[in-house]
């Protein structure tokens, strides 16, 4: 039997003071999905049901069968559970409180499902097993407002899994791992998850629980590992770990949020130099928001990505873009000034939008906002951009911190190439974490077909921005005789005459 809740005698709150009361839940509804219903009883049985759903009979499995109360049927794919508090009095005497325990109702849906099918009512939680489509998930998030309900899902990374690694799993306010998992990311060298709990600074309400294969209590040890051992860490990684690897279909999977952002107060309290080499560029459409971005070069072959904006053309004009944009790039003189090709067509009146710009670009300058500069259309062939922000990203993992890349190798000292994210551009951040490859609309039959070899639109307009600049031969590495200061341990180059941003 549960044990008994302790409650106060004269039920008030001990933290508090308040009087204690049962909350009336305005639902009792469970839902849970998964790629298919479950058969009925009088179907073709429990094995057949068991391959089709797994969530069902393991439901029955773990139930105890006088609680149930009703099974499901051909036409109604839910259960109904007496609550096993229904009765229970909490409390003594006058301040005793009756919870009169309306029975409990677990209700079956699948992904194939229309997703409006299950629109219109309130859930205490909805459960997942597998990963879903993107929509059915989104669909079922404005179920759970009333009951301030919760989403869960359980998933194992070797599925074909798409969305869920950059919208869920990177953005876990809270990471919570057994110590299997811990023990196999040490063998793996990655100390920055070692540790059973590890609270990031996401601010969301995500929490991950990670459990391996050998965490489960009916499983042989020795059965486990002549099974699940692997001479590819990746494969073992995701089989028997649970741990994402290959399966995220990120286009930069080297990018790690706790290296690449940095602290733009740290490192520059003087804010980015003068005279180092500064590019920007702007990624344009007609009805999604322009991507502007700006980033320069050290003198040590460090890239810093360290402002941006992101406006939609169909609330603010060309005028209102630019102008947001100059003042936020201040007084640096940007040497590469690139615009999406598409500036050419998109025409504006009588002149095309390239046009328009460079015109909007003296007028501000004109008048004192930016320092104005010639906007070029970019280069669009070749992967020689995205190779170089690739190789940037990798030499900063290798490095840890920024100005920390002169390295020996093979008796030789050189400077790596690195990439740094000031952590204020939060949407340059976004899109270099979660940008991917295009999947199939039909996530869980894309295992049947070729693997697609384009990146998807979603995510990709600052990242165009970078690859543009790179590809750039005039956005290099300078020479430079500027002071170097020293602030807290940390190594900076000393910007007279810039203000801080």
């Amino acid at each position: 039997m549960p044990k008994k809740i302790a409650f106060p005698k004269d039920m008030m709150c001990p933290e508090c003071g308040e009087p204690i009361y049962i909350h009336k839940r305005g639902t009792t509804t469970f839902r849970m999905a998964s790629e298919n219903l479950p058969e009925d009883k009088e179907g073709s049985g429990a094995e057949s049901a068991e391959i089709r759903n797994r969530t069902y009979p393991e439901l029955k499995k773990w139930l105890p069968p006088f609680l149930l109360k009703r099974d499901i049927t051909a036409r109604t794919k839910a259960i109904i559970i007496t609550n096993p508090n229904k009765g229970e009095v909490f409390g003594l005497g006058d301040k005793a409180v009756a919870y009169d325990g309306p029975d409990i109702v677990v209700e079956f849906v699948s992904y194939s499902q229309d997703v409006q099918s299950g629109a219109g009512s309130q859930r205490l939680a909805v459960s997942c097993d597998e990963e879903p489509g993107e929509a059915f998930w989104e669909e079922q998030l404005p179920r759970l407002i009333a009951e301030n309900g919760e989403m869960q899902i359980f998933l194992t990374p070797a599925q074909k899994v798409t969305w869920t690694f950059s919208e869920l799993f990177e953005q876990a306010a809270i990471y919570i791992r057994t110590p299997a998992i811990c023990d196999f990311y040490k063998t793996q060298g990655e100390d920055t998850k070692t540790d059973q709990v590890q609270k990031t600074k996401e601010p969301t309400t995500i929490a991950v629980l990670q459990a391996a294969t050998d965490d489960n209590p009916t499983l042989d040890m020795e059965a486990i590992k002549s099974k699940l051992t692997y001479d590819d860490p990746d494969t073992e990684a995701t089989r028997r770990y649970g741990i994402f690897r290959q399966a995220s279909g990120r286009i930069f999977k080297m990018y790690d949020s706790r290296i690449h952002e940095i602290d733009e107060n740290e490192y520059f309290p003087h804010g980015i130099p003068q005279f180092w080499t500064h590019g920007r560029g702007i990624d344009i459409h007609p009805h999604v928001n322009w991507a502007c971005g700006a980033a320069s070069m050290s003198p040590t072959n460090e890239m810093f990505i360290w402002t941006e904006a992101w406006m939609s053309p169909d609330k603010f004009t060309t005028l209102d873009i630019m102008d947001e944009f100059s003042s936020r790039c201040m007084d640096h003189r940007f040497k590469i000034n690139l615009l999406d090709p598409e500036a050419r067509t998109i025409q504006k009146d009588t002149i095309t939008l390239l046009d328009d710009i460079n015109r909007i670009s003296l007028e501000l300058k004109k008048s004192g906002n930016g320092t104005g500069g010639y906007w070029t259309p970019w280069d669009t062939k070749g992967l020689v951009g995205r190779n170089e922000i690739k190789m940037r990203l990798q030499n900063s993992r290798l490095v840890g911190r920024p100005f920390n890349n002169l390295v020996t190798r093979d008796g030789s000292t050189k400077r790596l190439p690195t990439l740094w994210l000031f952590s204020t551009c939060k949407n340059a951040v976004e899109h270099m974490k979660k940008w991917s490859w295009d999947v199939w609309a039909d996530s869980r039959n894309s295992t049947l077909k070729d693997a697609k070899d384009n990146p998807q639109q979603k995510y990709s307009h600052f990242n165009m921005v970078w690859e543009a600049l790179l590809k750039n031969p005039y956005f290099k590495a300078g020479k430079t005789n500027a002071p170097v200061e020293r602030h807290e341990g940390r190594q900076y180059y000393k910007s007279v005459g810039s203000d801080k941003r």
